[in-house]
């Protein structure tokens, strides 16, 4: 993935969409697509990003949902909280290889989330700590 395509990436926080606006086709021209990160802990110091999930409002087909092999293993209340452990996530991609697809999908589209702030606060870190100098607004 190209920085021109890290820089064109737009995220917005939606209250209520319009669905007339919407485009209902896979990869469609107005792509909504509802996002779900998992992560060992609270904040991306202390964490990782460990599952990258989302999924079109208007197209469950069109969807992207892989776990991340963590750069760290997670803490035992981590394991319990997730319901993975570190013994299945070591069988995972790197979480660069997986983050550049998952940026390649979402490329465009507008993301919504039940806490969008904390999933892009942990998107920014691992975009920092792979591309720095590219942040994820």
């Amino acid at each position: 993935m190209g920085t021109n395509s890290l820089l064109a990436l737009r995220a917005n926080m939606v209250i209520e969409a319009d669905i007339q606006d919407v485009g209902a086709g896979a990869r469609g021209s107005n792509r909504q697509l509802i996002i779900d990160l998992e992560t060992s802990n609270l904040n991306p110091i202390d964490g990782d990003i460990i599952r990258f999930r989302a999924v079109n409002r208007f197209d469950p087909d069109d969807c992207f949902d892989e776990w991340v092999k963590p750069d760290r293993p997670m803490l035992p209340f981590a394991e319990k909280f997730t319901g993975t452990t570190n013994a299945k996530l070591a069988r995972c991609r790197s979480i660069e290889a997986v983050l550049s697809d998952f940026l390649d999908f979402i490329d465009g589209a507008e993301l919504l989330a039940d806490n969008l702030e904390f999933d892009l606060m942990f998107l920014n870190a691992a975009v920092a700590a792979t591309c720095p100098g590219i942040c994820v607004d």
